[in-house]
C-alpha cells in the first residue's frame, strides 16, 4: 500500500533530525563493496559516538567508544540476527569500526573510525622522500635518523601521516575547503541556523592563516604549527560538543 506523505514547504526541512553518513562512504570507490545496509549502520553508530562523547565515554587513550549490541542493530534496522552480524562484520572488515572484546557476556566496545579517502594518502606521498625513510637507506643512517624510520615500531604513525599526507596549504581558500570537509559543513548547516557556524569557521580560518609564530591558548603560547595541527583535526563531533557546551552554560 502506497502511503501519502506531505510535501516540504519553505524551511520545514530544518525541523527534522537526521542520521549523518559521511559523503565518502557513499561516493568513494574504496567502499564500493560495502552494502548499503552496512553503510546505514555506520550512520547509526556514528550518531551514537556523539552521545558517548557527551557522556565522556573514553578509554585510557582518550578514544571515544560506544556500546551497540547485535540486538540493538536488529531492532534499529528491522533485520534478522544473521543480517545484523553481516553488516557489523562488513564495517569491521573495511576498517570503519574496531571491536574490542570484553568477555564475561559483556557487549563489545566499538570504536567508530573516521572516514579517510585512501586515494589522497597515496597521491600526496612523495615517493622519493618516502624511500629515504625505508629500509633501503637505513644501513648507514645515524641513530637520530633511524629514530624517525616508519619501520621502527616505536614511531607514532600519526606523526608520519601528518608530515607526508597533510602538507600545510598556503591560501585561506585551501584551509576553508579542508575545514568544511572535516566538519561536514553542509550537513551541520542544516542543524545550525543563523551565523553561529559561519562565525566558528571564520574564527578557525583566522587562526590557521595567522602570520604569528605562536598563538596564546589557555594562557600558554603555543607554536602556530602545533595549533594548526589541532585545528585541522576538528570534526563535526567537536562542533556539536561545543554547541552543547555553550547551551548548557
Amino acid at each position: 500500500m502506497k502511503l501519502q506523505f506531505e510535501y516540504f514547504y519553505g524551511s520545514e526541512v530544518d525541523d527534522f533530525t537526521f542520521y549523518r553518513i559521511p559523503k565518502k562512504i557513499i561516493t568513494s570507490p574504496h567502499f564500493k563493496d560495502v552494502s548499503y545496509g552496512a553503510r546505514m549502520l555506520y550512520g547509526l553508530l556514528f550518531d551514537r559516538v556523539g552521545l558517548s562523547i557527551m557522556n565522556s565515554w573514553f578509554d585510557d587513550e582518550n578514544r571515544a567508544y560506544i556500546i551497540f549490541s547485535i540486538q540493538e542493530v536488529m531492532e534499529s534496522m528491522f533485520c534478522s540476527k544473521p543480517t545484523a552480524i553481516k553488516f557489523m562484520s562488513e564495517l569491521e572488515d573495511t576498517g570503519l569500526i574496531e571491536r574490542q572484546k570484553r568477555g564475561r557476556g559483556l557487549t563489545d566496545y566499538i570504536y567508530v573510525k573516521k572516514v579517510v579517502d585512501s586515494e589522497k594518502v597515496v597521491k600526496n606521498i612523495d615517493h622519493k622522500e618516502l624511500k629515504e625513510f625505508t629500509s633501503e637507506g637505513q644501513e648507514d643512517e645515524p641513530q637520530e635518523v633511524k629514530d624517525f624510520n616508519p619501520n621502527n615500531t616505536n614511531i607514532n604513525n600519526n606523526y608520519f601521516n601528518d608530515i607526508y599526507t597533510n602538507p600545510p596549504p598556503k591560501s585561506r581558500e585551501d584551509y576553508e575547503e579542508i575545514i568544511k570537509e572535516n566538519i561536514e559543513y553542509d550537513i551541520l548547516k542544516l542543524d545550525f541556523k543563523g551565523e553561529w557556524l559561519d562565525n566558528i569557521t571564520e574564527l578557525m580560518l583566522d587562526v590557521l592563516c595567522s602570520d604569528s609564530k605562536t598563538i596564546r591558548v589557555n594562557q600558554t603560547n603555543m607554536p602556530i604549527e602545533q595549533v594548526r595541527k589541532r585545528y585541522l583535526s576538528i570534526n563535526d563531533m567537536h562542533i556539536r560538543y561545543l554547541d552543547d557546551f555553550v547551551r548548557k552554560k
